[in-house]
């Protein structure tokens, strides 16, 4: 917690308490209250992951090192993390499209989308198929649905291979542990189960996936619309392979740290 310059301790009994500061009609999802050395063992596997990706680490990360590593190495109960619920059965694609629709367009996973360049090039290929004034007549309109259908094809066979979906498992397993910190436990649940899903259900055919591309493909059809193209800066795509994660945590410090930490950071 930052209050007037300095990095304070925050109390025990806010651990697990979503601060949400922008209310219902917020974009950003909420913050979660996390125990340090849990967050810290976070980070570390975040890190892990970066580096072996060959991306450097963000200068935000790299500017608070300091003081979150300063401290004991993370101990014995944050690499076991919390006890998560038993995954949910979901036994066919009706189920989870359901549960995947419920989660994405819920505020904890706002920012899990596919995002890739090869992404950015096929939905710009596709925007120039679109006539520049007028109405979009019906066979053009079929045109367009048989040029999405292509580009998600193509990004799914292309990108989802089994190490990313080993990562995305990850990732679903992290995001569960945060929702049941979080006290959603239901919701975790459903994380759960659609992690197991990568394991059955090949990509090609799960609505998860699916779901995730499809929204990637809108997302960067409005960027692009408006001018912005990510393309321009390959460093800001950062987790391809990997759904920006919605879920964030505040860091609760072991121990206070002073001010002169805190205005080490910019050093």
């Amino acid at each position: 917690m930052v209050a007037q310059g300095e990095i304070t301790e925050v109390p025990a009994e806010l651990i697990g308490i979503l601060m949400d500061e922008g209310g219902d009609e917020a974009e950003e999802p909420p913050y979660l209250e996390v125990g340090f050395d849990y967050a810290r063992r976070l980070l570390l596997e975040a890190q892990a992951e970066t580096w072996s990706r060959g991306d450097s680490l963000p200068l935000e990360y790299r500017l608070f090192s300091a003081p979150i590593w300063r401290s004991q190495p993370p101990g014995p109960e944050a690499a076991v993390g919390v006890e998560l619920p038993l995954p949910a059965h979901l036994r066919s694609q009706q189920e989870i499209g359901d549960t995947a629709r419920e989660l994405l367009t819920g505020p904890y996973f706002v920012g899990w989308f596919l995002e890739t360049p090869l992404l950015y090039d096929e939905v710009e290929r596709m925007m120039k198929m679109m006539p520049r004034r007028g109405r979009v007549g019906p066979r053009k309109q079929v045109q367009l649905a048989r040029a999405m259908d292509d580009i998600r094809d193509l990004l799914i066979a292309t990108h989802y291979r089994p190490e990313q979906l080993e990562a995305l498992q990850t990732r679903l397993t992290r995001m569960a542990e945060w929702l049941t910190i979080a006290g959603e436990r239901q919701l975790a649940a459903r994380t759960l189960g659609l992690a197991r899903t990568l394991s059955i259900e090949p990509p090609a055919t799960n609505p998860f996936i699916i779901l995730l591309v499809q929204r990637g493909i809108e997302m960067a059809a409005e960027a692009l619309a408006g001018g912005f193209d990510l393309r321009e800066d390959p460093a800001r795509f950062g987790h391809v392979g990997l759904p920006a994660a919605a879920n964030r945590v505040i860091i609760t410090p072991a121990t206070p740290l002073s001010k002169d930490d805190f205005n080490g950071l910019a050093a």
